[in-house]
């Protein structure tokens, strides 16, 4: 059976009817296990875990919320749509990091340091400032601004690990490409086949620099049995992946530092 698109290009518009077909179809064939123990298991654990580091957290998030709300008018937290397992519709929320009213300039292309897939860096001229201090520069590099996305673990949209929860726009623009690329959407659709997730390589690397194929190839590249899996088995890859990705992040960054102390002393 053809798992592709019913149309030749997708939109932000259709792009959610569209994933949820496909994920439908993939069921009916059978492609996807039913929950068992370990998947309540995990998901139990998880929340576990999101309650804990919600509390933990609160105080820093209040004191953040706080410092966004002197830094420019409008809200502290802003709520966006963005592309969940199987295709579904979920709601992200995050510390504004971002002047109000970005989204709409964003979603309507008029803004700056763009890459071609709609992700917005660190260096963005639109990141708030709070008395000359680059405050929403600071709450993406320890991403702090992803923090009341714990609600979204709690509530069994999210899971603590697992792919980056993408804007509509975004998800339909590699579907796009990657139906130009191979002739097929299956590989941008296998991503929305995981709750999305707060940690993992993707989360960690700078969104601009991410071509679409990075999103779905390398070191964000589920493995090809992953459905199949235990959850417990998968998630403890996926989380060997993030460890793996993040030691080598560490080590390249010690390489160049002695590098440069070698040619210093030289």
């Amino acid at each position: 059976n053809d798992l592709g698109p019913k149309v030749n290009t997708l939109d932000k518009e259709n792009v959610y009817d569209e994933a949820r077909a496909y994920h439908t179809r993939k069921m009916i064939q059978g492609a996807y296990p039913k929950p068992g123990v370990s998947h309540y298991v995990l998901h139990g654990l998880e929340r576990a875990a999101a309650v804990a580091m919600l509390v933990a957290s609160l105080p820093v998030i209040g004191a953040a919320a706080l410092a966004v709300k002197l830094s420019s008018p409008g809200k502290a937290f802003y709520k966006q749509q963005r592309v969940g397992e199987f295709g579904k519709r979920i709601t992200v929320y995050k510390l504004r990091s971002l002047e109000n009213g970005f989204d709409k300039r964003w979603e309507a292309g008029e803004h700056e340091n763009k890459d071609p897939y709609g992700t917005v860096g660190t260096n963005s001229d639109s990141l708030i400032k709070l008395y000359g201090i680059p405050l929403g520069k600071i709450l993406r590099k320890i991403k702090l601004d992803e923090s009341p996305q714990l609600l979204n673990v709690l509530r069994g949209k999210m899971s603590l690990l697992g792919p980056r929860p993408l804007a509509a726009k975004t998800v339909a623009d590699i579907v796009n490409a990657t139906i130009e690329e191979e002739g097929s959407p299956d590989k941008a659709h296998n991503r929305s086949a995981i709750r999305p997730g707060l940690f993992g390589p993707e989360q960690l690397r700078d969104a601009t620099k991410l071509h679409w194929k990075d999103r779905l190839y390398g070191e964000n590249k589920l493995p090809d049995s992953y459905h199949s899996m235990n959850p417990i088995a998968a998630h403890s890859s996926y989380a060997l992946s993030t460890a793996g990705f993040i030691g080598r992040q560490i080590g390249n960054k010690l390489l160049e530092r002695v590098s440069g102390y070698l040619g210093r002393a030289a």
